[in-house]
């Protein structure tokens, strides 16, 4: 009995989990475009940027489309005004609730990473240190999808084994490092983003 009622109650909230889960590029390209003045350029933090394409890629974060069920996360490409970096690898966070922001990332090797788009993540909770560990893999994978030839990998904090390290290489360079600390009951309470390491030289993390 106890069995068939958890059953109905699953697939009475099936639906609702779904929604939850389901992210429509037709509403963040949708988006994305009313930014644009006329359907030709944005300006974001003092420059104008064309359109490269309409194409949202959507990035497979799962964990975080549980644990963070009203955003979604896309990658496309925008055109700078420089010859030296004309396309932009560019990462979009949208916000499936009109009174939450949504936000436009660049590339780390481009331009700083806003301080309040890392702060979209404080406050998330997991269940342990897999999960911890899985959820800061997703939110530096983000910025790996934006990187040229961008790929990461794990590192041990020699100054502090609780925090969660990554490291992000653009092509064969070290870039950034990216330490995760949540609190005792597994909350992310700090993202804290560095430069990589210069010429090989490792002080303070290991290699995993």
């Amino acid at each position: 009995m106890a069995l068939r009622i958890s059953i109905v109650i699953f697939i009475f909230f099936l639906p609702f989990f779904l929604k939850a889960q389901n992210c429509n590029s037709s509403d963040a390209n949708k988006f994305l475009s009313s930014l644009f003045h006329g359907g030709k350029y944005i300006s974001k933090d003092s420059i104008s940027f064309k359109k490269y394409n309409d194409d949202l890629v959507p990035l497979e974060t799962p964990f975080l489309n549980k644990i963070l069920p009203g955003y979604c996360f896309y990658t496309t490409i925008f055109l700078s005004p420089f010859y030296e970096y004309i396309n932009v690898e560019t990462a979009l966070a949208f916000s499936k609730k009109s009174n939450k922001k949504s936000f436009i990332v660049f590339s780390p090797s481009f331009v700083s990473t806003p301080k309040e788009f890392i702060q979209l993540f404080y406050g998330l909770e997991t269940n342990d240190t897999l999960q911890s560990i899985k959820l800061a893999n997703e939110i530096v994978n983000i910025f790996s999808a934006i990187t040229y030839k961008g790929r990461i990998s794990r590192l041990l904090n020699l100054k502090d084994s609780s925090v969660i390290s990554f490291e992000l290489w653009t092509d064969d360079l070290s870039w950034r490092i990216y330490d995760f600390t949540f609190t005792k009951t597994n909350i992310l309470d700090n993202i804290n983003i560095t430069g990589g390491f210069k010429r090989g030289k490792i002080e303070g993390y290991k290699r995993l």
